[in-house]
């Protein structure tokens, strides 16, 4: 674990705009499972959450009573419970309460679920722990404390650890005697009421949290077979909080936080002692409480062992624990030993209450996402379950000619959908086999066909450099160049001819579109009113042009008699344009960020969506191919980039969203390349291109090649030069 790497996620993956609860409790005001997370609301009662909905969501609110502990079923991903205030525990299936269990008057602390007997959680009171069976409402034993109890934890299913406030260690079995015998009782573990343990790496070891005799917060390692002093002690630091310590046991991971504080300190655990790894101060906000998703929630194909959540009253942040590895294609087994089965109990109740023991059940990291697939994706509502039933059988049929590999195959189940593109690599050449030393424009614009490309050049007016996209080499006298020059003010778009390499036209704040054969200037068209900003020539019609301009309006063009066919008017300026495969539809975005659908021998729109994207900068769209769909992308509420994909024929809402993550000064600008449904990415100002590969037309997925998180991206890094600009060749 020497590498291990502790940061926060980007912001659109956490769980913002939230109302959490800061009430000063005891217990754990946020628990989560492999699919939900539950925390105590400001309102009241609790809020759930989808683990698989991050950013800026509506959580789901189960009215109640303040509480005080909240903890998930280790068995069943739907099943916990919550702590109140009035010493109740009460049961919920997500929403729907299974009933409630009445501990008396006595305030609780917390509760803890048996590792392995299903249903059986001991509830820690005031002075006494009480053993239910919460699936059932039957208490099963109580058993008195020495002094007030603190925290607890079991070592095994029939050991139990308790701290009390006078600094003593309770270890024995919560069935009574007859199994075990006495309990042991350790004193002065630590110096302070502000203490917590938890299990350690085994059935051996556990972990506590206290205050030292020098007053500094420490970490103390145990061994249950000798007491008479830790196996190692670690002092921390000076703070207040309690530190709560979360073991991951199949790493041998140790994280240690304290509440009301920003920082997460990394352990590693072997069988003798604790070994620092990192300290880091990850958010501005302190933390309320804490919690770790299981194994099958993380990103394990990008060599996440643990992710951590942290609630803060306005959001809940997310924090990555990442071993790197230089390939992050294939699964690293090495770093995903077995774990826990999340899916079933080794005991069950009866058998634990007659005295049966064992080890909670073990599973390997790629069977268990293999076995809670349907546990995790699975909803409550039939219907949508049986869609999802038949998207799988959608994903079948439209299975592609690609030979699977055992990984492949694992992870097929878990993402219906395996990418062919999974391999993909982008390097820039040489540069000795690249045009360089090119003089472009302030604003500089480019367009390319199979054989040529122009560009927008520096100087007076709007001189355009077309070239050879064979040319390599430095430019030795770029000033010197020939340049078409037709436009007093400077060019804003470009276009060739997809049927003719000599077409090209040209658009500029002068208000003209030029038309140009090679050197010669053939047509004028002169209708608009403010810069051209957009052009398109027609995709399957030649001497067809499309044209947007900042007068708000589309015009089509026959460029054969300088003629304009037709007009489209709208209240806001053209952003950006595309004609769909066969050239019957056009899609349009304008600078409100909304974009129309429009039928241009008609001149009528038959869809529109009045808010594509929520930011407040300019968005851009493209067509997708021979299907009914487009691609948007721009900017939600929080400023975060984001992709959409659209069915025009019910514009209404997206079909799927994919976040790009903060940052950036634009959109990027989608290039969708049909022949093998990748869609490229690229942002004025920046240096990376991405790429995504859309699946299933029917459904337009965003799929991220070889990535198992989708909020991942196969990221290719270019040079240090900027990216002004970049441009599609002819369609083939």
């Amino acid at each position: 674990m020497r590498n291990l790497v502790v940061e926060s996620h980007a912001m659109d993956q956490w769980y913002s705009d939230l109302s959490a609860s800061d009430a000063n409790v005891p217990g754990d005001l946020i628990a989560c499972s492999a699919k939900w997370i539950a925390f105590s609301s400001q309102h009241g009662g609790v809020d759930l959450l989808s683990v698989a909905e991050t950013g800026r969501t509506k959580p789901r609110h189960v009215k109640g009573r303040q509480v005080v502990h909240l903890a998930f079923s280790p068995h069943d991903p739907d099943i916990w419970l919550a702590c109140t205030e009035s010493g109740q525990v009460i049961l919920y299936r997500i929403e729907e309460e299974l009933g409630s269990m009445d501990c008396g008057s006595t305030k609780l602390k917390s509760a803890v679920w048996n590792p392995s007997a299903d249903g059986v959680v001991a509830v820690l009171a005031e002075d006494a722990v009480h053993v239910w069976d919460v699936l059932l409402g039957e208490k099963l034993a109580k058993t008195q404390m020495p002094d007030l109890v603190v925290s607890g934890a079991w070592t095994t299913c029939e050991t139990f650890a308790c701290l009390n406030e006078n600094g003593s260690l309770w270890v024995g079995d919560l069935r009574g005697t007859n199994f075990r015998g006495a309990p042991e009782i350790y004193p002065d573990i630590h110096r302070s009421k502000a203490m917590r343990v938890v299990a350690g790496i085994d059935e051996n070891t556990l972990v506590t949290t206290g205050v030292g005799m020098s007053r500094e917060r420490e970490v103390a390692y145990w061994n249950l077979q000798d007491m008479t002093k830790p196996m190692n002690r670690t002092r921390v630091d000076t703070g207040n909080g309690t530190l709560v310590p979360i073991v991951v046991n199949d790493m041998s991971l140790l994280l240690v936080q304290a509440r009301g504080e920003t920082s997460i300190k990394a352990y590693e655990l072997n069988n003798e002692t604790c070994f620092f790894l990192s300290n880091n101060i990850l958010t501005q906000q302190s933390m309320l409480g804490t919690c770790v998703l299981p194994v099958v929630a993380c990103d394990v194909m990008d060599c996440e062992i643990a992710r951590v959540l942290r609630l803060t009253q306005t959001c809940i942040t997310t924090i990555k624990c990442e071993v790197p590895r230089r390939i992050r294609s294939t699964f690293h087994a090495e770093l995903f030993p077995d774990t826990v089965d999340i899916t079933k109990a080794a005991l069950t109740r009866q058998e634990w209450m007659n005295g049966a023991n064992g080890p909670p059940l073990t599973i390997s990291v790629l069977d268990l996402i293999d076995a809670v697939a349907g546990v995790v994706v699975k909803d409550v509502d039939a219907n949508v379950q049986q869609e999802e039933e038949e998207e799988e059988v959608y994903v079948e049929e439209q299975s592609l000619p690609y030979e699977e590999t055992a990984i492949d195959k694992r992870f097929s189940k878990r993402m219906g959908y395996i990418p062919k593109m999974k391999y993909a690599k982008a390097d820039q050449v040489k540069k000795d086999l690249t045009l360089f030393n090119l003089k472009p424009a302030a604003i500089p614009v480019l367009a390319a066909c199979g054989s040529k490309f122009a560009l927008s050049w520096s100087g007076g007016g709007g001189p355009v450099y077309v070239g050879s996209t064979t040319a390599t080499g430095k430019l030795d006298h770029p000033e010197n160049e020939p340049v078409l020059n037709g436009h007093s003010k400077p060019v804003m778009s470009l276009a060739f001819n997809p049927f003719n390499d000599n077409i090209l036209a040209s658009g500029s704040d002068d208000c003209h579109i030029k038309i140009w054969n090679e050197d010669r200037d053939i047509a004028d068209l002169n209708l608009h009113q403010s810069s051209v900003r957009n052009l398109l020539f027609h995709p399957s019609i030649d001497g067809i042009l499309l044209s947007g301009g900042q007068d708000c309006f589309l015009r089509l063009w026959d460029i054969s008699v300088e003629n304009e066919i037709t007009g489209y008017s709208s209240s806001d300026p053209v952003v950006d344009m595309d004609w769909n495969y066969d050239g019957s539809l056009i899609a349009a975005m304008w600078r409100s960020n909304s974009f129309d659908v429009i039928d241009p021998r008609s001149n009528c729109t038959i869809g529109e969506t009045t808010h594509a994207h929520n930011g407040a900068k300019p968005s851009f769209i493209t067509w997708l191919g021979d299907s009914s769909c487009v691609l948007t992308s721009g900017f939600n509420k929080l400023g975060a980039r984001e992709l959409n994909v659209w069915d025009t024929r019910k514009p209404g809402n997206a079909l799927s969203t994919a976040r790009l993550g903060m940052g950036g000064s634009t959109s990027f600008q989608p290039l969708y390349v049909e022949d093998n449904g990748v869609v490229v990415l690229g942002a004025r100002g920046e240096t990376t291109m991405l790429v995504y590969e859309v699946e299933g037309m029917s459904q337009a997925t965003m799929l991220p090649e070889h990535i198992s998180n989708p909020f991942d991206l196969h990221k290719f890094k270019w040079t240090a030069y900027d990216c002004f600009g970049y441009a599609s060749q002819t369609r083939l």
